[in-house]
């Protein structure tokens, strides 16, 4: 594989995530939306416990996503590591990259959800805005 078909992989698996991430983006709006019309419905528990759970699903996925985006990025790395250790020359960015990263070509992804920890921090600011909205005292309709 030569250093354009990695980096052309790893473009590949970039909009892959993204458009995995424009479902999350959308299903935090319903996350959202379905935290604000339980409170303000008065929902029963069991209600509460279905939109509880929806909320953890949407923040699992978000955080699933900024993994995937991670291992992206280190397998890219591994395999510009083999293509280097193998005897090919490859461009002075690549070679940086490398150096920073400190990955070798035996170095493989390992799927770990608090990876990114900006990620992460995204990940719990929308999981208390979803149990807030949910377990919270009641807001008042924006109709009242």
């Amino acid at each position: 594989m030569t250093e354009f078909e990695i980096y052309s992989l790893q473009a590949s698996n970039f909009i892959n995530n993204a458009m995995f991430q424009v479902c999350v983006v959308i299903s935090v709006f319903i996350a959202f939306r379905l935290a604000r019309v339980t409170n303000e419905m008065g929902a029963g528990i069991a209600m509460k416990g279905l939109a509880t759970l929806f909320g953890l699903g949407v923040v699992y996925f978000n955080l699933d996503m900024g993994a995937w985006r991670v291992d992206i990025f280190q397998g890219t790395a591994a395999r510009l590591a083999e293509l280097r250790d193998s005897g090919v020359e490859i461009t002075q960015g690549s070679a940086n990259w490398l150096a920073q990263s400190g990955i070798s070509a035996t170095d493989f992804p390992t799927h770990n959800l608090f990876a990114d920890v900006g990620n992460v921090i995204f990940s719990l600011i929308i999981l208390a805005i979803i149990l807030l909205g949910i377990w919270g005292p009641k807001m008042k309709s924006s109709s009242d």
